[in-house]
């Protein structure tokens, strides 16, 4: 995406699917500062700063359900914190291959709505303590991934 984005009303988007989207400037901040009734956010393999997370969580929290950070970078305990203190309404969520430091992890299921359904922690460091928490906090937990990637012969193998 190029150009710039000028967005006088508030969107009535639902679903935004930004996944793998090479922008420049502002344009995704923009797109996302339009919106404030989002169900399910999708941000696959992007590059985000903490302060794109603060602000659709403030503005979407009350209504997201659905979202997808897969592979995203840039995540750090204050987006953690950000979406577990914003988005109480979350029942599905992938944190898959993010790259959590272990404190994130840790606050992350600790603290994350007990209406979770749906959580993707693959490919991240979680411990034992970390799944007794989840199972035990998140009773309508139904599916849960927390696969590792093993690298065989400089191949990704799942």
């Amino acid at each position: 995406l190029e150009g710039s984005l000028s967005l006088r009303d508030t969107s009535q988007l639902r679903y935004l699917d930004l996944s793998d989207c090479d922008s420049s400037g502002t344009i995704l901040e923009d797109l996302l500062s339009s919106c404030k009734s989002l169900q399910k956010l999708s941000m696959y393999n992007l590059n985000i700063a903490s302060k794109m997370i603060d602000k659709f969580c403030c503005q979407n929290g009350k209504t997201l359900k659905i979202l997808d950070l897969d592979r995203c970078n840039g995540l750090d305990l204050n987006s953690i914190q950000a979406i577990v203190q914003n988005c109480f309404e979350l029942t599905e969520a992938n944190f898959a291959h993010t790259k959590l430091s272990k404190r994130s992890i840790d606050f992350l299921t600790k603290n994350i709505t007990r209406k979770i359904q749906k959580l993707s922690l693959f490919g991240l460091d979680v411990n034992d303590e970390n799944i007794n928490v989840l199972v035990t906090r998140c009773s309508q937990l139904s599916a849960l991934s927390l696969g590792m990637d093993f690298f065989l012969f400089g191949q990704l193998i799942y």
